[in-house]
C-alpha cells in the first residue's frame, strides 16, 4: 500500500512539474509576443490608445492601434494607390460599428474599386486640408471630403487656435473673441456632461493579483477572455430587453435628461440631443462664426489643390441624427431647440452648398437618403453615430452618385 501511495505522489508531482513547464514555456512566449504593441493590445485586452497628440493636427490616428494602418487610419492596410479617398470624422471612421461595417469600405464593395479611408475621430475639413496632400499621393481618381455640421465647425474653431496656419483662414479678432468666451464657458462642457460615462472606481486589489495584472501575460489572457465572455453575456441580456426608449431616457442624470428628448413613433426610437448639437452650429457664437470661416476656407482650398492635381473633388453633407429624426416628428414640442438645430444646420448647408457651386465642385447631400433607409440608421441611445444600417445608406447613395455620373447621368442633389 505505501507503495503504490508514493507511485500516485511521484505522479502528481510529474504531472504539476511538467505544467509548472509548460506555464514557464506559455509566460515566456506570450511576454516575447507582446513586444508587439499590436499583439499586446490583443492579450491585455488594453493597449495602446486610438488617438495620439498631433503637434500640427490637434491629434490623429495611432498606428500602433490593432485596427489601424501605418498611417494610423482605419485600414488593413496602407495601399500604394486608391481611386477614391474617404476623408471624414468618426461617421466615417465609423465609431460604434466594426471597420467593415464603416462606409468606406461598404463603399469599396459596391463600387468594385479600391477605396481608401483617411477619417479619425476629432477631425474636421481643416484637419482634410492640411492631410490632403497626403490623399493625393495614392494617386486618386476622386477625392470624397465630409461635411459634418454635428461638431465639425467647432473642431475647426479648436484646431485654429492650435495652429497658425488653420486660424489664418478666419479674422484674427474674431478668434481672439472665441478663445476667451471658450475659457470663460468651454462648449465641450455640455459634450462631457452627455456622453463621457461616469467615472467607476475601480475595485482595489490584492497585492498578489495587482502583480500578475502588470507582470502575467498568460494572467492577462485569462482575465480578457473572462471580461469578454462576461461582456458577451451583457450585450445578449440586452438585446433581448425591451427596448423602451422612454425608460431609457429615464435612466439618464438630471443633467443628461435636460439636454435630451426621448423619440419613438412606434418604428424608430432614440434619444435626441439637440439641446447640444445646436450650440455646435449656432452661428451666432463667436466661437462658430471663426470655425465656420476656417470650414469655407479649408474648402475652397481643397478645390483648388484638387484642381491643379488634375483629381475629383466630391464634397458629401452627413446631416446630423437630430435632423435626420426631424423628418418623421410632427409634434416638436415635446424636443426643445430641435426646430432651432435643423434651420440653422440647414442654413450653414446652404452657404457651403453656394460655396461648392460657385467654385465648379461636386456635391451630395445625405439627408434624404438616412431619412429613407428601410432599417433606423441610428442606434436607439444618445449616440449620434449612424448604425450599420445608417452607413450602408450612406454607401448606398454615394456609390450611386459616383456611378451617375461616371457613366454620364445626372444625379438628383
Amino acid at each position: 500500500m505505501d507503495g503504490t501511495r508514493r507511485t500516485l505522489a511521484r505522479r502528481a508531482r510529474g504531472v504539476v512539474a511538467m505544467l509548472a513547464v509548460w506555464v514557464v514555456v506559455v509566460e515566456v512566449a506570450l511576454q516575447l509576443l507582446c513586444l508587439s504593441p499590436r499583439i499586446e493590445a490583443v492579450v491585455t485586452g488594453h493597449g495602446p490608445e486610438p488617438l495620439v497628440p498631433d503637434a500640427r493636427l490637434g491629434l490623429h490616428g495611432n498606428a500602433d492601434y490593432p485596427d489601424h494602418d501605418e498611417w494610423g487610419y482605419r485600414n488593413a492596410e496602407r495601399p500604394e494607390r486608391a481611386d477614391v479617398v474617404a476623408l471624414g470624422d468618426s461617421q466615417t471612421y465609423g465609431t460604434g460599428v466594426k471597420r467593415d461595417e464603416a462606409w468606406p469600405p461598404a463603399l469599396q464593395r459596391r463600387l468594385g474599386t479600391r477605396v481608401y479611408s483617411m477619417a479619425t475621430p476629432n477631425f474636421g475639413t481643416a484637419h482634410y486640408w492640411l492631410e490632403l496632400d497626403r490623399a493625393l499621393s495614392l494617386q486618386p481618381r476622386a477625392v470624397l471630403v465630409t461635411v459634418y455640421f454635428g461638431n465639425d465647425i467647432y473642431d475647426a474653431f479648436r484646431l485654429a487656435t492650435l495652429n497658425p496656419e488653420i486660424g489664418a483662414l478666419t479674422s484674427s479678432d474674431l478668434l481672439r473673441e472665441g478663445e476667451k468666451l471658450e475659457k470663460s464657458a468651454p462648449l465641450a462642457t455640455t459634450g462631457q456632461t452627455l456622453f463621457e460615462p461616469a467615472t467607476v472606481e475601480r475595485r482595489s486589489l490584492g497585492t498578489p493579483r495587482r502583480l500578475l495584472s502588470e507582470y502575467s501575460r498568460l494572467y492577462n489572457v485569462a482575465s480578457t477572455l473572462s471580461r469578454r465572455l462576461s461582456e458577451r453575456g451583457e450585450r445578449a441580456e440586452a438585446s433581448s430587453a425591451p427596448r423602451d426608449v422612454q425608460t431609457r431616457w429615464r435612466s439618464l442624470s438630471p443633467k443628461q435628461r435636460a439636454l435630451t428628448s426621448a423619440y419613438d413613433d412606434g418604428d424608430w426610437h432614440t434619444i435626441l440631443t439637440a439641446s447640444y448639437r445646436r450650440t455646435v452650429v449656432d452661428y451666432r457664437d463667436p466661437r462658430i462664426e471663426a470655425g465656420f470661416a476656417v470650414m469655407r476656407g479649408s474648402l475652397a482650398r481643397m478645390a483648388a489643390r484638387a484642381r491643379e492635381a488634375g483629381v475629383r473633388l466630391v464634397v458629401a453633407f452627413i446631416p446630423t441624427k437630430e435632423n435626420v429624426f426631424a423628418g418623421r416628428i410632427r409634434d416638436f414640442s415635446q424636443h426643445a431647440l430641435l426646430q432651432d438645430l435643423v434651420a440653422d444646420e440647414e442654413a450653414l448647408k446652404r452657404t457651403v452648398i453656394a460655396d461648392m457651386d460657385a467654385l465648379g465642385v461636386e456635391h451630395i447631400d445625405l439627408l434624404n437618403a438616412l431619412r429613407a433607409s428601410p432599417a433606423q440608421p441610428y442606434d436607439d441611445s444618445m449616440n449620434g453615430h449612424p448604425n450599420v444600417a445608417g452607413h450602408n445608406a450612406i454607401a448606398t447613395e454615394i456609390a450611386r452618385f459616383l456611378q451617375a455620373k461616371r457613366d454620364g447621368e445626372r444625379p438628383a442633389a
